[in-house]
């Protein structure tokens, strides 16, 4: 049951969208239906095209709960800054992100302000779900609410779905939620690269209910991009995992987890940084090595892999 609040402080949720069609229709009705009706709507809009913008004014012409703002396009980079410069300068206490087409469960808001307030967190995740472009849920995603297996898991992928997260304004004043590229050379894991700036600065949380919905589809920019994002994220993670390290061994030296994703994700850490004649790799993965855990891991890319081929 959630609470109700005597006094609602207002959540300003941010969207960047570009040709997004009839999902950012969707997207905004998802949030404008929120439990949480203290909900507002910033979209910075990178160049879509007409026939995408007379889409759009179906739903934001004259709604007062949403501001839009059009702009050439520069590319995702260049907004995801240009939306965090825009959104320090409100008054709003609260932020969401959410990409333009994806879906917010009808209780997502509400129930992240009241984890994030109640246990003192800079900003919250959750689980979330993959859907296509029907809507159709096909499959589950759970974000780990353990320190040592967000951090492990951060040396070769994102902790959360970008668009889930919500956060406190001072992440913003204080720049440590950030979208400036490790490496100028390197700028596409943009969420990825927000990521790493905040790990040490804030306390982080996650909700364990799928209150987000991720639409993989083959106009997505996760999908048109997968390659060049891909090759980057590597990279960087590479660099991520150098300078973390002494800290990745000593937090993992007796860590054991019932759960077979932090296998997988030792896995990935082992053949991405070549430790296959790292003595201390191979003993956490050892010591976290289940006849369980092999076939559920067996199971988890094959259901992951049929259900990719049939519902995208």
């Amino acid at each position: 049951m959630i609470k109700k609040r005597k006094k609602k402080d207002k959540v300003l949720v941010l969207i960047q969208t570009f040709n997004d069609g009839e999902f950012l229709l969707q997207a905004i009705n998802s949030l404008l239906k929120q439990t949480y009706k203290n909900t507002n709507i910033l979209i910075l809009d990178d160049g879509s095209n007409d026939y995408n913008k007379k889409i759009y004014k179906k739903i934001i012409k004259n709604n007062k709960r949403i501001k839009y703002i059009y702009k050439k396009n520069t590319g995702i980079i260049d907004s995801s800054i240009q939306l965090m410069n825009i959104a320090v300068k409100t008054k709003y206490k609260y932020f969401a992100k959410m990409d333009g087409d994806d879906l917010s469960d009808v209780n997502r808001i509400e129930e992240q302000i009241n984890f994030l307030e109640k246990n003192n967190y800079d900003l919250v995740g959750c689980d979330y779900v993959r859907i296509n472009s029907k809507n159709k849920v096909f499959e589950y995603n759970k974000c780990s609410n353990n320190k040592i297996s967000r951090l492990n898991q951060l040396m070769v992928e994102s902790i959360f779905a970008h668009g889930s997260i919500l956060f406190k304004r001072r992440l913003l004043d204080n720049k440590i939620l950030r979208y400036d590229p490790v490496d100028n050379n390197l700028p596409f894991p943009e969420d990825y690269n927000m990521f790493n700036n905040i790990i040490y600065k804030a306390k982080i949380g996650s909700i364990n209910k799928p209150l987000y919905q991720y639409r993989i589809h083959n106009r997505s920019y996760s999908e048109s991009n997968k390659t060049r994002y891909k090759e980057q994220l590597i990279k960087v993670s590479r660099r991520f995992f150098l300078d973390n390290k002494k800290i990745f061994f000593r937090q993992n030296k007796n860590f054991f987890s019932e759960d077979f994703f932090d296998l997988i994700i030792f896995f990935k850490i082992l053949y991405r940084n070549n430790l296959w004649n790292e003595t201390r790799m191979l003993k956490i993965i050892y010591n976290n090595l289940t006849y369980k855990k092999i076939i559920q891991i067996a199971i988890y890319f094959c259901k992951r892999k049929i259900n990719k081929i049939l519902n995208v």
